[in-house]
Order: C-alpha cells, then structure tokens, then sequence
C-alpha cells in the first residue's frame, strides 16, 4: 500500500491523514489479480470505486468530506475509520487499516 500525497501515510496497519487532506489515492498490489475494499466508511471519508476485479495493481481515490457528519473535531483521532482491503481471488489475504486523523500545524 501507497499513500499519495505527502500528508497521507500509511504503515503496518495505520493510515494517517492530515486534517487539510480533501483527497487521497492509495495505491494496491495484489499481484493475483484484483483487490477489493470491504467493511463500512464513515459519512466523511469515500472512495470512487470498492473493486478492482482484473489488475494486478489498482487505485482507490478517497475524499475527506470535514463538513459531514462524524468528521473528528480534536487532533490527533485514533481508529477514526476502519477498514479492509481484500486480494479479490483469495479473502484470506486481507489487511485491515485504521485510519488517524491529525493535525499537521500541532506540535506534540
């Protein structure tokens, strides 16, 4: 899995968004063809297509919505969102990722 852009991250398990991000691609390798993204996305966070049956690699475009309903109003929010990403031949292959807001202009 690949985050774009720079402000989008992602690592074993954790994809961390920063609040000004409206959108974002993720980018899958499923080298035995086809992916497929499962389980259910909060009002504020979508994605353009669920599958990808055929492509060994495939991009899913996502947009922040932070004027819809259950957007995160404090920063850091941890496991914000929760969801799965599938190999689309073989359900056993699958990563779950949480999603993190923060707030890139906050100092810890």
């Amino acid at each position: 899995l690949k985050g774009t852009p720079a402000d989008v991250t992602y690592s074993a398990g954790a994809l961390e968004i920063d609040k000004t991000v409206t959108t974002f691609t993720l980018t899958v390798a499923a080298p035995n063809g086809g992916s497929k993204l499962t389980g259910t996305l909060p009002a504020w966070l979508t994605v353009d297509v669920k599958e990808n049956k055929t492509t060994a690699s495939a991009d899913y475009v996502f947009t922040v919505t932070d004027t819809a309903a259950g957007f995160p109003n404090t920063f850091p929010a941890e496991d914000c969102a929760t969801f799965e990403l599938k190999n689309y031949s073989d359900d056993t292959k699958e990563t779950t990722i949480k999603v993190k807001m923060t707030d890139k202009t906050v100092v810890p």
